[in-house]
C-alpha cells in the first residue's frame, strides 16, 4: 500500500503531537524541580544606645554606658520557584575562608548571632520574608585571622520534598559600606543551585 504525501503529514503531525502530549505530561507530573531565590532587599543601620551619668565625685567626668550596641538589620525575600515545598532548615550569619559555605567546604566558619529565625516550610510559588538583626559589637577572638577569613555569608539551609538538601550562601562581604549602588552586584539574587551529597561535600 503506497501512502500519499497528506498520509505522511498526517502522521507526522499526530507523531509530533503525541511526542509533545507526553513531554507535557512528564513535565506537568512527574518532573518536579526545586528551585529557588534569595534576594537582599534592604540594609539598614540602628545606632547604639548609651546612658549617660554623672560622676561619682565633683571632680570626676560624667560616664556613659551602653545599653545597646550597633545593629545592622538585614532582610531578605525568599521565593520558592520550583515545583516541591522547601523546608529551611536554619538561616544564619557565616565568616569564613570559602563562598560556598560550611557544608560544601572543609574550612572552619565562625557564625556570628543574628537573632533567631524558626525553620519554615514554603510551599511552590509562595515567597517568605527574612530578616537578620546583628549586633555590631560581636568580638573575635584576639588571633582571628581576618585576612585568611575574609567572607561574610548569609546561609541558608534548605532540604527539597525529595530528600535532597542544599546550602544557599549570600556573599555580603561588602555590605558594611553605607554607599552600595543599586546596581551593585550584591543585590543579585542568589539561587538554589545543585544539591549537596550526602557524604556533605561536592
Amino acid at each position: 500500500m503506497k501512502l500519499e504525501t497528506k498520509d505522511l503529514v498526517t502522521f507526522v503531525v499526530s507523531g509530533a503531537a503525541f511526542v509533545v502530549s507526553l513531554a507535557s505530561f512528564y513535565f506537568a507530573q512527574i518532573h518536579k524541580p526545586s528551585g529557588a531565590m534569595l534576594i537582599l532587599l534592604e540594609r539598614n543601620f540602628s545606632a547604639a544606645v548609651w546612658k549617660r551619668g554623672l560622676g561619682h565625685e565633683d571632680y570626676l567626668p560624667p560616664t556613659s554606658t551602653m545599653v545597646s550596641p550597633q545593629i545592622r538589620h538585614l532582610r531578605y525575600s525568599l521565593s520558592n520557584t520550583g515545583k516541591q515545598t522547601l523546608y529551611v532548615k536554619s538561616v544564619d550569619l557565616l565568616r569564613g575562608a570559602d563562598t560556598r559555605g560550611n557544608l560544601r567546604s572543609h574550612v572552619p566558619f565562625t557564625v556570628i548571632p543574628s537573632g533567631d529565625v524558626d525553620a519554615f516550610l514554603i510551599a511552590p510559588g509562595d515567597i517568605k520574608i527574612i530578616e537578620l538583626d546583628q549586633p555590631m559589637d560581636y568580638e573575635f577572638p584576639d588571633d582571628y585571622d581576618f585576612v585568611e577569613n575574609c567572607y561574610e555569608l548569609v546561609s541558608l539551609e534548605v532540604v527539597s520534598a525529595d530528600g535532597h538538601r542544599y546550602q544557599m550562601c549570600h556573599n555580603i562581604t561588602g555590605l558594611q559600606s553605607w554607599g552600595m549602588d543599586i546596581h551593585h552586584p550584591i543585590w543579585d539574587g542568589t539561587t538554589l543551585g545543585n544539591p549537596i551529597r550526602g557524604t556533605g561535600f561536592v
